[in-house]
Protein backbone atom coordinates (compact mmCIF):
# COMPACT_ATOMS: atom_id res chain seq x y z
CA UNK A 1 0.00 0.00 0.00
CA UNK A 2 2.78 2.26 0.84
CA UNK A 3 3.96 1.67 -2.58
CA UNK A 4 1.01 3.04 -4.38
CA UNK A 5 0.66 6.06 -2.14
CA UNK A 6 4.17 6.96 -2.67
CA UNK A 7 3.68 6.55 -6.52
CA UNK A 8 0.53 9.23 -6.18
CA UNK A 9 2.99 11.82 -4.23
CA UNK A 10 5.74 11.15 -7.06
CA UNK A 11 2.93 11.94 -9.79
CA UNK A 12 1.67 14.95 -8.02
CA UNK A 13 5.10 16.37 -7.45
CA UNK A 14 5.88 16.31 -10.76
CA UNK A 15 2.98 17.93 -11.94
CA UNK A 16 3.31 20.50 -9.12
CA UNK A 17 6.69 21.68 -10.32
CA UNK A 18 5.43 21.77 -13.84
CA UNK A 19 2.69 23.96 -12.40
CA UNK A 20 5.45 26.24 -10.81
CA UNK A 21 7.13 26.20 -14.39
CA UNK A 22 4.25 27.83 -15.75
CA UNK A 23 3.90 30.45 -12.79
CA UNK A 24 7.36 31.57 -13.51
CA UNK A 25 6.41 31.16 -16.96
CA UNK A 26 3.39 33.38 -16.48
CA UNK A 27 5.22 35.77 -14.82
CA UNK A 28 7.63 36.39 -17.67
CA UNK A 29 4.90 36.15 -20.11
CA UNK A 30 3.38 39.34 -18.09
CA UNK A 31 5.98 41.38 -18.20
CA UNK A 32 6.66 40.96 -21.83
CA UNK A 33 2.79 41.84 -22.26
CA UNK A 34 2.39 38.87 -24.01
CA UNK A 35 -1.51 38.01 -23.95
CA UNK A 36 -1.49 35.57 -26.10
CA UNK A 37 0.90 33.59 -24.44
CA UNK A 38 -0.97 34.12 -21.08
CA UNK A 39 -3.63 32.93 -22.53
CA UNK A 40 -2.32 29.40 -23.63
CA UNK A 41 -0.43 29.62 -20.77
CA UNK A 42 -3.18 29.66 -18.25
CA UNK A 43 -5.59 27.09 -20.14
CA UNK A 44 -2.08 25.42 -19.91
CA UNK A 45 -2.64 25.77 -16.37
CA UNK A 46 -6.21 25.15 -15.33
CA UNK A 47 -5.61 21.78 -17.27
CA UNK A 48 -3.00 20.95 -15.22
CA UNK A 49 -4.77 21.81 -11.67
CA UNK A 50 -7.62 19.73 -13.02
CA UNK A 51 -5.10 16.73 -13.62
CA UNK A 52 -3.77 17.05 -10.20
CA UNK A 53 -6.94 17.53 -8.24
CA UNK A 54 -8.04 14.35 -10.09
CA UNK A 55 -5.10 12.67 -8.86
CA UNK A 56 -5.50 13.80 -5.21
CA UNK A 57 -9.03 12.41 -5.07
CA UNK A 58 -7.48 9.16 -6.37
CA UNK A 59 -4.97 9.25 -3.66
CA UNK A 60 -7.75 9.99 -1.29
CA UNK A 61 -10.15 7.33 -2.51
CA UNK A 62 -7.41 4.89 -2.06
CA UNK A 63 -6.57 5.59 1.38
CA UNK A 64 -10.35 5.67 2.27
CA UNK A 65 -10.66 2.19 0.54
CA UNK A 66 -7.90 0.68 1.30
CA UNK A 67 -9.37 -0.04 4.94
CA UNK A 68 -5.66 -0.31 6.45
CA UNK A 69 -4.21 1.31 9.04
CA UNK A 70 -1.60 3.82 8.10
CA UNK A 71 1.93 3.22 9.46
CA UNK A 72 3.32 5.64 11.22
CA UNK A 73 5.90 6.45 8.42
CA UNK A 74 3.70 6.67 6.17
CA UNK A 75 1.66 8.96 8.07
CA UNK A 76 4.84 10.89 8.27
CA UNK A 77 5.86 11.20 4.84
CA UNK A 78 2.07 12.21 3.78
CA UNK A 79 2.70 14.80 6.52
CA UNK A 80 6.10 16.11 5.22
CA UNK A 81 4.57 16.00 1.64
CA UNK A 82 1.62 18.63 3.04
CA UNK A 83 3.85 20.64 4.31
CA UNK A 84 6.00 20.98 0.91
CA UNK A 85 3.35 21.50 -0.95
CA UNK A 86 1.95 23.90 0.95
CA UNK A 87 4.89 26.08 0.68
CA UNK A 88 5.38 25.25 -2.81
CA UNK A 89 1.86 26.65 -3.12
CA UNK A 90 3.12 29.92 -1.24
CA UNK A 91 5.23 30.41 -3.98
CA UNK A 92 2.60 29.84 -6.74
CA UNK A 93 0.46 32.43 -4.95
CA UNK A 94 3.42 35.31 -5.20
CA UNK A 95 4.23 34.51 -8.41
CA UNK A 96 0.52 34.76 -9.04
CA UNK A 97 0.41 38.33 -6.91
CA UNK A 98 3.43 39.82 -9.66
CA UNK A 99 1.83 38.27 -12.80
CA UNK A 100 -1.38 40.26 -11.56
CA UNK A 101 0.95 43.32 -10.71
CA UNK A 102 2.39 43.12 -14.19
CA UNK A 103 -1.05 42.81 -15.87
CA UNK A 104 -2.38 45.46 -14.03
CA UNK A 105 -0.14 47.91 -14.78
CA UNK A 106 -0.07 46.94 -18.35
CA UNK A 107 -3.65 47.60 -18.37
CA UNK A 108 -3.45 51.52 -16.85
CA UNK A 109 -0.48 51.96 -19.80
CA UNK A 110 -3.04 50.80 -22.38
CA UNK A 111 -5.76 53.16 -20.94
CA UNK A 112 -3.40 56.01 -20.64
CA UNK A 113 -2.34 55.29 -24.56
CA UNK A 114 -6.06 55.04 -25.22
CA UNK A 115 -6.65 58.42 -23.54
CA UNK A 116 -3.60 60.21 -25.12
CA UNK A 117 -4.96 58.89 -28.67
CA UNK A 118 -8.24 60.14 -28.29
CA UNK A 119 -7.17 63.47 -26.56
CA UNK A 120 -5.23 63.74 -29.72
CA UNK A 121 -7.68 62.68 -32.01
CA UNK A 122 -10.11 65.23 -30.26
CA UNK A 123 -7.60 68.16 -30.63
CA UNK A 124 -7.13 67.82 -34.32
CA UNK A 125 -10.97 67.09 -35.10
CA UNK A 126 -12.25 70.24 -37.34
CA UNK A 127 -9.19 70.63 -39.21
CA UNK A 128 -9.25 69.48 -42.79
CA UNK A 129 -6.33 67.47 -43.26
CA UNK A 130 -6.70 66.47 -46.74
CA UNK A 131 -6.21 70.18 -48.21
CA UNK A 132 -2.82 70.91 -47.77
CA UNK A 133 -1.51 73.63 -49.63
Amino acid sequence: MALKVFDYIEQYNEMLEKLLFISKDLVYLSQKQDIAGIELQSQNRDRLVNIMSKLQFKLEQFLLASGETLSPETIQTLAAWDKDVRLVIADIQELDQQCVFHLTNSKEQIGQEISLVHKNKNSIQGYNLNKIN
